[in-house]
This record gives C-alpha cells, sequence and structure tokens, in this order.
C-alpha cells in the first residue's frame, strides 16, 4: 500500500546512479525483461520509482541510464548475432534469425516504459546524448 511506501520513497530519493543501478534492482530487472523472465509487480513499479529518483536527483541521471541501457541492450545483440551466426546451413540460420529477431521484438513494447523521460531527455540535441531508448 501505499501507507508502507511512503518511508521508503523519502529514504529513497536520494540514492545515486550506482546505488541504483549497479547495487540495487534496476539493472536485474531490466535484464529480466529484456530476456523475457517474469518480473514481479514490485520489481515493476519500483523501476519506474528508480527511474524517476535518478532522473530528479541527478543532474546527468538521465544519460547515466540511457548509456547503461545502451551498453546492456548492445550486450543483448551481440550475444543474440553469436547464437545465431553459430548455425551452419541457412534454414537453421534463417530459423534462428527469427527466433531471436521475435525475442527482441516482443520486448520493445515493455522495455521503454519506465524510461519515457530518459527517452525524452536523450532524443533532445542539446542535452549531448544520442537518439530515443
Amino acid at each position: 500500500s501505499s501507507l508502507t511506501r511512503t518511508p521508503r520513497m523519502l529514504t529513497d530519493l536520494g540514492r545515486t546512479f550506482e546505488e541504483r543501478w549497479e547495487k540495487g534492482q534496476m539493472k536485474p530487472t531490466t535484464s529480466k525483461i529484456l530476456h523475457q523472465q517474469a518480473v514481479t509487480k514490485q520489481e515493476w513499479q519500483d523501476l519506474f520509482w528508480d527511474v524517476h529518483g535518478i532522473t530528479s536527483w541527478d543532474e546527468r541521471g538521465s544519460h547515466k541510464i540511457y548509456d547503461a541501457l545502451k551498453d546492456m541492450i548492445k550486450r543483448f545483440v551481440d550475444d543474440a548475432q553469436k547464437r545465431v551466426m553459430a548455425n551452419q546451413d541457412d534454414s537453421a540460420l534463417l530459423k534462428a534469425y527469427i527466433a531471436e529477431w521475435s525475442r527482441f521484438f516482443a520486448q520493445t513494447s515493455y522495455l521503454p516504459k519506465p524510461y519515457m523521460k530518459v527517452s525524452l531527455v536523450a532524443s533532445n540535441p542539446s542535452t549531448g546524448s544520442g537518439g530515443p531508448v
């Protein structure tokens, strides 16, 4: 309930990107979403809260999240490419490609949701970062 979350909300606001991404649950939860693993309702809600906290309290927070997401997605795509290229014959290669693309595409409707604020900041050329997440 909102009453039980209020103390956490008050103490969590000042947590840094590193505390939330590396030491917290942002990175593991994002990885679960990317790899189509189950995410609890609490993990999903906490991801939105962590993004809000970072982007509200760290001037470079959106850029840090953007860079971490870009790195995570690049590694995911690189791993998928290795799995696809492990197939020798054309038919198996095509089937593996379709399976990997379907898996990745399925997540494109979920992964951006908690990161909308990051996407808006990152897509603004005046902020100095790349395109949308």
